[in-house]
């Protein structure tokens, strides 16, 4: 929706994705070794390294190369999105050194957790990640360090943006993000596709009572 507002209002945007699917997006495409590390380490979401219950939880690895994004040394502004095994701690950092404005719109609390997406009440994601109350006791450490890692070398100048004031609240209080730039604002929609009509027209229409 964001692309196609920007494009609709003169400027040029494009998205890029794994996902071949997407509509309009240009596909981003996995090396063989990189694909063997992302099938192992989507595996941190199965059962043997999880507690009964809990929310997904994900890695930052594997990630593009920094060969593979000098493409972006074309582009003025850099809006980064849902990363994960796209775009490591360190592939963020390289593409904060390519000298262009990056905004990085969050969609859950991952991008500011030791890897958890949803955090549970958990508040340890402003202080160290453990014990991580979500991953087994055998693996508690690496949340601790993937979070001292994003804390330690994600740069303080990368523009923040929540679609709602809770996430935004809790990114202020995180670890990684409390000296950024944070600012709420809603996700947009096309007006003329979804606007207010009359809810008995709706509903009839709908065959609702």
């Amino acid at each position: 929706r964001l692309r196609d507002a920007l494009n609709a209002d003169g400027c040029i945007a494009e998205t890029f994705s794994f996902s071949a699917s997407s509509e309009n997006n240009s596909h981003l495409q996995l090396t063989p070794e990189q694909q063997l590390t992302y099938t192992s380490c989507t595996a941190l979401s199965s059962p043997k390294y999880l507690k009964p219950g809990n929310t997904y939880f994900s890695s930052s690895y594997p990630s593009l190369e920094f060969n593979q994004l000098n493409f972006l040394k074309e582009f003025d502004i850099i809006n980064i999105h849902w990363i994960q095994t796209f775009l490591s701690v360190e592939a963020i950092c390289y593409i904060c050194s390519l000298g262009k404005p990056v905004i990085w719109t969050l969609h859950d609390m991952n991008p500011f957790t030791g890897g958890c997406h949803y955090t549970s009440g958990c508040n340890n994601y402003t202080t160290n990640c453990f014990p991580c109350k979500q991953v087994h006791e055998k693996f508690a450490y690496y949340p601790k360090n993937l979070l001292i890692s994003k804390a330690k070398n994600i740069p303080n100048d990368i523009f923040v943006v929540s679609p709602s004031r809770w996430l935004a609240d809790c990114a202020k209080k995180s670890r990684v993000f409390k000296n950024n730039p944070v600012t709420v604002i809603s996700n947009g929609i096309d007006t003329q596709k979804f606007s207010p009509k009359d809810p008995k027209t709706a509903k009839r229409r709908l065959g609702i009572d």
